[in-house]
């Protein structure tokens, strides 16, 4: 992530289809989720994200990441985490979430799994999980623009691709989306709530 990132410099810089761009790797007990966020910029639309998106990631199997952007990722990496371990708080946090995923070693061989990555590793998880199939897009529009499809169904712009999902809306005006996936024991819970110290 940042600004020398290779997406932030493709969506933001150079084809100004986004003003923020974040991608993320949600590691759990189960299959996990790699998250990829971005802020479409007023001129272009959610399809131009979509299609920079997709050129990425094709990128990413068949060109080998260059070995000093490579040792850059490795390093953000790794200081974020010692940084994320400096209080005992932090270090007691991440012990219960490491024994509560069944990997209590986790914490010790983080940094040896970080430099052990390699351009090629990089391409063979691509290409095993950057798939069609294990691809779910969502385009959150602006309340004025929303589409309201009902309970069941997706949004005419989101296409068939987003698949099954429920949409609630409670009385404080918040929108819940549940999107099923019956194939793991588990609920994925993310919140965007668009308050402040004023109105939450």
């Amino acid at each position: 992530n940042g600004k020398d990132s290779r997406l932030y410099k493709r969506f933001v810089v150079r084809d100004r289809v986004a003003t923020e761009v974040d991608a993320t790797n949600s590691a759990r007990r189960y299959d996990g989720v790699f998250y990829v966020f971005a802020d479409v910029a007023d001129e272009a639309k959610p399809a131009d994200v979509e299609k920079a998106l997709l050129e990425e990631l094709e990128s990413l199997k068949a060109v080998p990441v260059a070995a000093r952007e490579l040792q850059k990722a490795r390093n953000i990496i790794t200081a974020n985490f010692i940084f994320g371990k400096e209080s005992a708080l932090d270090l007691a946090t991440s012990l219960g979430v490491y024994e509560g995923l069944g990997v209590p070693k986790y914490l010790k061989e983080y940094i040896g799994r970080i430099e052990g990555v390699t351009p090629q590793k990089i391409q063979a998880v691509a290409k095993t999980l950057f798939r069609g199939e294990n691809r779910t897009i969502a385009v959150a529009n602006k309340a004025k623009n929303r589409h309201h499809a009902g309970r069941q169904g997706a949004p005419a712009s989101l296409g068939a691709e987003f698949g099954e999902y429920h949409e609630h809306r409670l009385a404080n005006g918040l929108t819940i989306l549940v999107k099923p996936r019956r194939s793991l024991p588990i609920v994925s819970v993310v919140a965007s709530v668009d308050a402040g110290p004023l109105t939450e």
